[in-house]
């Protein structure tokens, strides 16, 4: 038994021995791998293709048995021994080698290497929402830039400014900023090219951002426009008269939530609500007026709309409309299936729709029979609907319940 815990020992601290003993040998064999590389930096124009040479030294009883390059510009690694790389952007670059060793031995070195040439760039320069790279901006907004690109003044560089949209701008200088404006809603790629004196007369042209292939994590410089959402004023009637109650409606695409109006006289109505999308006024005064409708809601960014309608106030002794009540006559009202409208005096019905809750128009059949109409809402699903009804002279507005359970 004491035999058996002595042998035991022994083997433990045999093997012990060993791995302190191939430590020390591997750190040895470590201690003598040293990376290295050489280049060809020899540079005549702004497209030469750079050579690099593995210069590495280690011990002879060991070998490298991979290589990896870091070429310092976002690229793509390299695993190859001797590679080439073209920098298609000028600047200073940190190149790193790291080999490996058959015996587990690992060493990198960094050199940095600079590339002449132009080095152009742009940031926005206008207070727009920039979210990293990407501009957001709403239809006929402007987009500025501002150059602040690197090159030699005194060889007068020359610019182009790319806006994605099919134009282009090459009245920009270093430090200066240029504008553009989109007239249609999309995504915009921009990029500004710059050229400069490189080695004598020579000139070379280079690209931000660089739309080399081989990035790892490819930049980008987007504009995007937003389309501007329509807001539209249809007026009962126009022109009206001092004291006669006017109803005027929103047209509103989404994603408007709340509405504000401008009636012209220092009156203003504000509503949260955009189903409440009507309000009744009367004016108090003849004359000009210009009724504002201003919707609004709260995504960035605001592309709000503004429609105005120029509204003409007449004396009251002129008035021949008849208020909503008697302009025209709606019955059955809540109904199913079907309504019928009725106009008085001289007017006609030359139009009939319908606009849902949530401002959406609909387009109901119907049959006209003299100063009659016959409405067919039975497709509609149940709830309030305003009825609009254009005549040869007026537009009357008026409010209906639909009962159906479709």
């Amino acid at each position: 038994m004491q035999l058996c815990k002595r042998l035991n020992y022994c083997r433990t601290l045999l093997f012990s021995i060993t791995i302190l003993l191939s430590n020390y040998l591997l750190g040895q064999t470590c201690e003598s791998t040293h990376a290295q590389f050489d280049t060809n930096l020899i540079i005549i124009s702004c497209n030469t293709i750079i050579e690099f040479s593995d210069s590495s030294s280690l011990l002879e009883t060991d070998s490298i048995i991979s290589w990896l390059w870091d070429f310092g510009d976002g690229t793509r690694k390299s695993a190859l021994q001797n590679p080439s790389h073209e920098y298609t952007s000028a600047g200073t670059f940190e190149v790193m080698l790291t080999i490996f060793s058959a015996k587990g031995c690992i060493d990198s070195i960094k050199k940095a290497i600079s590339i002449p040439g132009p080095q152009p760039k742009f940031y926005y320069g206008n207070h727009i929402v920039d979210i990293g790279d990407t501009a957001e901006i709403c239809q006929g907004e402007k987009v500025e830039v501002v150059n602040f690109s690197t090159g030699n003044p005194l060889t007068d560089p020359v610019f182009e400014m790319d806006w994605g949209d099919g134009w282009r701008s090459n009245t920009i200088s270093i430090g200066n900023t240029l504008g553009h404006t989109y007239r249609e809603p999309g995504t915009y790629e921009l990029y500004l090219l710059m050229e400069d004196v490189f080695t004598g007369s020579n000139r070379c042209s280079r690209i931000f951002p660089d739309t080399n292939n081989n990035f790892l994590n490819k930049r980008k410089m987007v504009v995007v426009v937003h389309p501007t959402p329509s807001a539209f004023i249809t007026a009962s009637t126009n022109p009206t008269y001092i004291g006669h109650p006017t109803e005027y409606v929103a047209d509103l695409d989404s994603p408007y939530t709340r509405i504000v109006w401008e009636m012209g006289d220092g009156v203003s109505y504000r509503e949260n609500n955009r189903k409440n999308n009507s309000v009744i006024h009367k004016f108090q005064q003849e004359g000009l007026y210009q009724v504002v409708l201003a919707p609004e809601y709260d995504e960035i960014p605001r592309c709000w709309d503004r429609d105005t309608l120029e509204v003409k106030v007449l004396h009251d002794s002129l008035n021949s409309i008849p208020s909503h009540s008697e302009a025209i006559r709606i019955w059955p009202n809540p109904a199913s299936s079907s309504i019928h409208i009725q106009t008085i005096g001289s007017m006609h019905i030359e139009k009939i729709t319908v606009m849902d809750a949530l401002g959406k128009t609909h387009f109901p059949s119907y049959k006209l029979e003299g100063s009659t109409a016959s409405v067919v809402i039975g497709l509609l699903k149940h709830g309030n609907y305003v009825i609009r009804v254009q005549t040869n002279n007026s537009i009357i507005t008026n409010k209906i319940l639909v009962i159906n359970e479709r």
